[in-house]
């Protein structure tokens, strides 16, 4: 591990205590704050690797700050340690229950400092990288059913509470079984990841997400999309999938889409699974008559 590529954030009111450590941390990129507002403040906007916090600052306590921390969804996953004159089982115990990885009192030497530093960083990308195994498919990158399905209910919520429409698609390589008997699974990948790569690249708005529905299936969930947007989306995807050699496909593989779009209202007992289902069913129409089409979910029932 290259220590130089990890920033670590000092959250310490005593300009001394930042400096002592600045020299002792120098395999490190050390920024620092000397209260705890503008250490959250700067956690939120450089994400360190690392902070190191101290239990006694100007305007609120260490613990409040990592309080503050582990509540923010883009600072709750980044590891703090107390570095503190207070030698308190209790404090000790707190640190740890809120949600620190580590305790270390001064005075401390500049070879346990760095070592609990460093072990700590190499857990917390050891985790990182199992946490990727689980969110994203390894073949095409994209995310995993279980993590979307998750992501969906909150934007399903979110769409509710602002009553903008949410809009579903998924997307399907046409008689991809046949295909991939006739042309092994090294073709068939290479179509799934080409797939993948163009949905990827058309969803790229804030909040747009795609992700691996079923083996051959990809879905999509663009937020503040009424249906025309999202016939337009897809549209687009199809029309950019093309079979050319260049990338080692048959010529003659198509895809289909469902698509719907909704604004959902929280108290109608409806849900995104409904929704889903909907989306699944135009799939299946546009399939069941011909495939290389886009069906919206109320021409799939018409």
């Amino acid at each position: 591990m290259n220590s130089n590529n990890h920033v670590v954030l000092l959250i310490d009111g005593n300009q001394i205590n930042i400096f002592s450590l600045t020299r002792l941390l120098n395999d490190f990129n050390i920024v620092s704050e000397i209260t705890g507002a503008r250490g959250i403040e700067k956690a939120k906007s450089i994400k360190p690797d690392i902070i190191l916090l101290d239990v006694n600052l100007p305007d609120m306590s260490g613990f409040d700050v990592i309080k503050t921390l582990k509540e923010d969804t883009a600072t709750q996953n980044i590891p703090v340690i107390f570095i503190t004159q207070n030698r308190d089982d209790k404090d000790e115990e707190l640190a740890f229950t809120i949600g620190a990885v580590d305790y270390i009192c001064r005075p401390f030497s500049s070879f346990i400092v760095n070592h609990r530093i460093k072990t700590q960083l190499n857990l917390f990308t050891q985790e990182s990288r199992l946490h990727e195994l689980v969110i994203f498919d390894q073949l095409t990158g994209l995310t995993m059913r279980k993590h979307f399905s998750d992501m969906l209910n909150n934007e399903w919520r979110r769409a509710a509470r602002t009553q903008l429409p949410l809009g579903i698609a998924l997307i399907s390589a046409d008689n991809f079984h046949q295909y991939k008997e006739r042309y092994g699974n090294s073709t068939a990948n290479k179509v799934l990841t080409h797939l993948a790569e163009i949905i990827k690249n058309k969803a790229r708005r804030a909040g747009d997400q795609a992700a691996v529905w079923n083996e051959d299936e990809f879905a999509l969930c663009l937020y503040n999309t009424p249906l025309e947007g999202v016939l337009n989306v897809v549209k687009d995807i199809c029309d950019t999938f093309t079979g050319i050699d260049e990338h080692g496909l048959a010529s003659s593989l198509t895809i289909s889409a469902g698509v719907h779009s909704v604004i959902p209202t929280l108290d109608s007992g409806d849900d995104i699974n409904r929704v889903m289902l909907d989306v699944d069913t135009a799939l299946d129409f546009a399939k069941q008559t011909g495939g290389n089409k886009i069906v919206a979910f109320g021409d799939a029932n018409r």
